[in-house]
């Protein structure tokens, strides 16, 4: 159990509150929040988010910011005006205010009990839809569909520069023997 300002911040049981007021996260916002929170005021840089919170895929930069944007969004700022998560530019993200460790029945929480397993993950979450501006898809769909697509489409223009061959070489021996007739 983690507390911050006026938050807290249970990842064994996946919540958020402020002050007593459960905040709604998405798992990607839900994991790097315990990345950095775990981190303190230490330094996170982006690959090391990237590596925890995408492990088996591979994703763009652009949504870790879009995850920490909307992360910012629901934390708001801390009653001294400052930011929950700072910017370190070109380098990473820190986390902006002290954080307290408390225990839950006498023992700290250890990482693998926070996190679940990518089975719970996708019994949880449902079915997402591939679109062009679907960011956070988790366990790397993403690349899988992309991937398909890329293939596709080179299968399907190489078998129309074959078959367009192959009628002008049609097209060209019938001509030719037009014309030796």
């Amino acid at each position: 159990m983690y507390e911050f300002s006026r938050f807290r911040f249970d990842p064994e049981n996946h919540l958020l509150e402020s002050e007593g007021t459960p905040i709604s996260l998405t798992p990607k916002a839900f994991e790097i929040l315990l990345v950095l929170v775990e981190n303190g005021s230490r330094l996170t840089t982006k690959e090391e988010l990237m590596r925890r919170v995408w492990p088996d895929s591979f994703v763009e930069e652009a949504n870790l910011t879009v995850n920490i944007s909307a992360l910012r969004k629901q934390l708001g700022e801390a009653s001294s005006g400052q930011q929950y998560i700072e910017t370190v530019p070109k380098k990473g993200y820190r986390f902006g205010v002290p954080v307290s460790q408390s225990q839950v029945d006498n023992k700290i929480i250890s990482e693998r009990s926070i996190l679940p397993s990518e089975e719970v993950l996708q019994q949880i979450l449902p079915p997402v839809e591939n679109g062009p501006f679907n960011i956070d898809l988790p366990f790397g769909k993403t690349i899988k569909r992309r991937s398909w697509l890329l293939v596709s489409t080179t299968l399907v223009g190489l078998l129309i520069v074959v078959l367009g061959a192959w009628g002008y070489r049609v097209y060209r021996n019938r001509s030719t023997a037009r014309l030796n007739a």
